[in-house]
C-alpha cells in the first residue's frame, strides 16, 4: 500500500466500512493552538482524533516518546482500530504530525496506513 492516498481516493473510499480517518494535528514547538479545538471546527466527515500525546510514554521525560505496545493497543480499540482497518491519517497544516502518527500505527503493525496528501487543506 503506498503511504500516501489523494484527496480524490479518500473521497471515493469514504463510505468503505474498513476506513477509520484520523486527524492527527498537533501544535508543534513555537505554535499556540489547541488541535482539540480545531478538530471539532474542521474536520474530514467521520473522523476521529488522533491524540499523540495519549499515544506517548506517559510516564517519559521527553515529549512524544513511544508508548508501550499495551498502551498503544488499548487507545487504537478505544478508536475503534484493528487489524483489518485502513486508516488515513492528515492533520491540518504541516503533516508532520500525520506522518508521526502513521508511522507510530506502523511500529504497531498496522500494515494498512496512509497518509492524506496535504492533509485537511487539500481536502
Amino acid at each position: 500500500m503506498h503511504p500516501l492516498i489523494s484527496p480524490a481516493e479518500l473521497l471515493a473510499r469514504l463510505d468503505a466500512p474498513d476506513l477509520v480517518t484520523l486527524d492527527a494535528t498537533m501544535a508543534l514547538p513555537g505554535e499556540d493552538f489547541d488541535p482539540a479545538q480545531r478538530f471539532r471546527q474542521a474536520h474530514i466527515p467521520g473522523a476521529r482524533a488522533f491524540d499523540i500525546e495519549l499515544f506517548s510514554d506517559p510516564d517519559a521525560t521527553l515529549p512524544h516518546m513511544i508508548p508501550s505496545q499495551s498502551r498503544f493497543g488499548e487507545l487504537a480499540r478505544a478508536l475503534g482500530l484493528s487489524d483489518a482497518s485502513h486508516i488515513v491519517f492528515y492533520d491540518q497544516g504541516n503533516a508532520a504530525s500525520a506522518a508521526r502518527a502513521w508511522w507510530l500505527a506502523g511500529l504497531f503493525g498496522a500494515d494498512r496506513g496512509q497518509v492524506l496528501d496535504g492533509g485537511l487543506p487539500a481536502w
